[in-house]
């Protein structure tokens, strides 16, 4: 990777099994985000941020041999975006109303349980849902009112800055072990009843 330029792997719940995202409200809030991070870093440029969505970075359907196989051997590599260290991941845990919520799709606690092991060592994992939800306030316990915590939410995800990127951060734990990972993919949902056993 060269000076002054940065890779983010964007973990991401598919809303329909054609296009994770028909509406482009996902693609426009990671574009809001985009731009707010990289002002937050001093001396990136936009151009100079490199991208991980699986939808854009991988062959779809349909595909030809030579791309099918390549889209099986990128999937059995997937864990390096989410787990490499020079790699920013960014969770986008939010999702509408009636969808499957992020944290009960199979690919999804995949991604997430990756970038705990790249949060463990120091890497920068982003749950940008906390910044949504208003979560790292409840933590704090206060505002105690719907209102208070709804002006909040919109300030945190609509003038986004460092402090708010900072409130993002995936608290770090210590690395899943296999059982548990195995344990916790039990139920989950997947878009693709063939993609479980991967």
């Amino acid at each position: 990777l060269r000076n002054g330029h940065e890779i983010i792997a964007i973990s991401h719940c598919w809303l329909s099994p054609e296009h994770p995202d028909p509406e482009g409200e996902t693609f426009e809030r990671l574009t809001r985000y985009l731009k707010a991070w990289t002002n937050t870093r001093p001396g990136l440029l936009l151009q100079r941020v490199a991208v991980f969505i699986d939808y854009c970075s991988l062959y779809q359907q349909p595909r030809s041999p030579a791309e099918a196989a390549m889209f099986e051997r990128a999937q059995r590599q997937a864990h390096v975006w989410y787990g490499h260290r020079r790699v920013h991941v960014w969770l986008l845990t939010a999702t509408p109303r009636g969808a499957t919520p992020f944290r009960e799709r199979g690919w999804t606690h995949f991604e997430a349980s990756v970038a705990m092991l790249n949060a463990h060592w120091g890497g920068d994992v982003l749950d940008m849902g906390r910044c949504e939800s208003g979560q790292r306030h409840l933590e704090r316990g206060w505002p105690s009112s719907s209102v208070g915590m709804s002006v909040l939410v919109h300030a945190n995800s609509h003038a986004m800055d460092a402090t708010t990127f900072a409130m993002c951060a995936v608290p770090r734990g210590p690395p899943i072990a296999p059982k548990f990972f195995a344990k916790g993919l039990q139920g989950k949902a997947f878009g693709r009843p063939a993609d479980e056993p991967l």
